[in-house]
């Protein structure tokens, strides 16, 4: 009875021990005391979510600080998956904090990666009429390049199917045909090689033939400038002579004219004399020689 007394006792003592063992384990994986202080958060996401388990850790610029509590699809109906985050109260949750999936190395596992939380940002508040805040989320780095390769095959898969329109029988002809016009069309300009270059020579003789003659006139133009400008200095030479005989009539008429008035006024009276002379020649043709006589003798003498 004794040893089986014991043999209760050890087990009793042992599973205690395991299940305080597995309790402080437990306490001290789920953060210790600061488990008391978290906060919860929704993060919408549009995308697959396959490698997110629960219990995943949320992760701030690289730092754990909290850790996925549920996943599930969201209650709304719209089809998107749900995931509520348990994060530390001191962890910089602000209006522009971004939350994306992200895959830890090769191992398939994912995780929340978040971003942003600026200093100058609000702290982010629950939508109306919620209670929980909103983390928003953008595509992850998968998620992206699933979509550009996607986008990529579709456009490679409509210019394969461009390709083979164009790759018909009757495009097949009309190439076919174009490369027999292009054919002959480079035969007859082999054909006329000849020609281009005696025309080309011809060309370039014209063309200096044609230098030569707007040299020519160049200098033609040159002497026609140098003859314009000699005949203006002659007529502005011939205009001040003419202005210089102008001003040397003017002074001899200022200094001969009014000699010539007095002259023909002195012969105005020479004239004059000699007419009375004449008329009184004709009266007493003896009075040249005897002189005039004297007045006749008054009553008495």
């Amino acid at each position: 009875m004794e040893s089986r007394f014991s043999y209760t006792l050890v087990g009793l003592f042992v599973v205690v021990l395991a299940a305080v063992a597995i309790g402080i384990a437990f306490w001290l994986y789920a953060g210790g005391p600061e488990a008391y202080r978290q906060r919860l958060y929704y993060a919408y996401f549009d995308e697959s979510v396959a490698g997110l388990n629960v219990n995943a850790p949320v992760r701030f610029k690289g730092v754990v600080v909290g850790r996925v509590v549920e996943v599930g699809l969201a209650p709304d109906g719209s089809g998107r998956v749900r995931l509520a985050l348990s994060v530390e109260e001191k962890a910089p949750i602000r209006a522009d904090t971004v939350a994306t999936l992200r895959m830890q190395g090769l191992t398939g596992l994912v995780q929340v990666e978040l971003s942003g939380g600026s200093p100058a940002s609000p702290p982010l508040l629950p939508p109306p009429g919620e209670k929980v805040p909103v983390i928003p989320t953008r595509p992850s780095l998968v998620s992206r390049l699933d979509t550009a390769v996607t986008t990529v095959l579709a456009n490679l898969n409509r210019s394969a199917e461009n390709l083979n329109a164009l790759t018909d029988e009757e495009t097949r002809r009309s190439l076919r045909a174009i490369l027999a016009n292009v054919e002959a069309s480079t035969r007859l300009l082999a054909q006329q090689l000849p020609l281009v270059d005696t025309t080309l020579r011809n060309t370039a003789q014209a063309s200096h033939e044609v230098g030569r003659l707007a040299h020519r006139l160049q200098e033609t133009a040159g002497t026609v400038d140098r003859l314009a400008e000699e005949i203006a200095r002659a007529g502005r030479a011939t205009t001040g002579a003419a202005g210089q005989v102008e001003t040397q009539l003017a002074q001899v008429g200022a200094q001969t004219l009014p000699e010539l008035n007095a002259l023909l006024m002195d012969m105005r009276e020479l004239a004059a004399t000699l007419r009375r002379a004449g008329e009184r020649l004709e009266r007493e043709p003896g009075g040249l020689l005897w002189g005039r006589p004297g007045p006749p003798p008054g009553p008495g003498e």
